[in-house]
């Protein structure tokens, strides 16, 4: 009779090769920023609110489906 914790050990590393095995997910590319717009709005309580327009130009590589652009911080 088999183990318990061998076949409970045997699944795990089979999931792992799973997992690990399969193609990348990773975006590649090369693109430029054609033009960049930045409208900004000084609220009464001193919050901001930013309204971005950007033309991307893909180059070569996979089809740009979004872009995440974040906030200016202290970083």
């Amino acid at each position: 009779m088999v183990r318990k914790d061998v076949v409970l050990m045997a699944m795990a590393a089979a999931l792992l090769v799973v997992m690990f095995s399969g193609p990348g997910m990773a975006w590649s590319g090369v693109y430029h920023l054609d033009k960049e717009w930045v409208k900004i709005w000084i609220n009464p309580d001193g919050s901001i609110d930013l309204f971005y327009n950007m033309t991307l130009s893909l180059e070569s590589g996979d089809n740009i489906h979004s872009v995440n652009v974040g906030q200016p911080n202290s970083y």
